[in-house]
């Protein structure tokens, strides 16, 4: 019912107050991940006024679900798609407060390229230090020694230790992005350890 069919109109105080609670009943720092290359996962800080009955989530502009938690994954999503998200939280007057700015996310399930640059240099009898290029796409990469995945890092240096002196090993390097897509190896380079 409008506020003419009541016959109450609030006044300029009553307005600001009531802006003011909408202001304070927005969620904060929504953040959007792509978990895979079906699913995005929400997550959100609660308003300063918290007095929240539900979070009403909407995807590109359209009601999609309530939560009662800071947090919500969709799943079922196509593909190398964008996805634009808000979050408004109502309190327990049924009041919605004022929606959180659109984040933005696409599905991407194109791999990360292969690793490259991969250097593998001794550093004693039993240890070798590996180095590659960095890839900005890339959050993990996958140490692999003789064929078996050794290590996983998240940064392009590995040290590999306790190995055996005057012994042959061949590493290479995979790389994972934030969407678990998996790139093709790196090049294997082959080393040994001194006596």
């Amino acid at each position: 019912m409008s506020e003419q069919e009541t016959g109450f109109v609030p006044s300029g105080a009553a307005k600001r107050r009531r802006r003011r609670r909408r202001n304070l009943l927005k969620p904060l720092n929504l953040t959007v991940v792509a978990t895979s290359g079906t699913e995005i996962s929400l997550a959100w800080d609660p308003p300063i006024q918290n007095e929240v009955l539900e979070y009403r989530i909407y995807r590109n502009g359209t009601f999609l679900t309530t939560t009662t938690n800071s947090l919500y994954n969709d799943t079922s999503l196509s593909p190398d798609t964008a996805y634009t998200y808000h979050v408004v939280s109502v309190d327990v007057n049924l009041l919605e407060g004022v929606a959180t700015t659109g984040v933005t996310k696409t599905l991407d399930t194109i791999p990360p390229n292969a690793p490259t640059g991969l250097i593998a240099t001794p550093t004693s009898s039993t240890s070798i230090a590996l180095t590659w290029d960095t890839d900005p796409d890339v959050t993990v990469w996958a140490v692999f020694r003789d064929g078996i995945s050794r290590a996983l890092v998240n940064t392009p240096s590995y040290n590999d230790l306790a190995l055996s002196p005057n012994t042959q090993y061949s590493y290479y390097i995979v790389a994972r992005d934030a969407a678990l897509n998996i790139s093709n190896p790196s090049n294997a380079v082959v080393v040994s350890t001194p006596t």
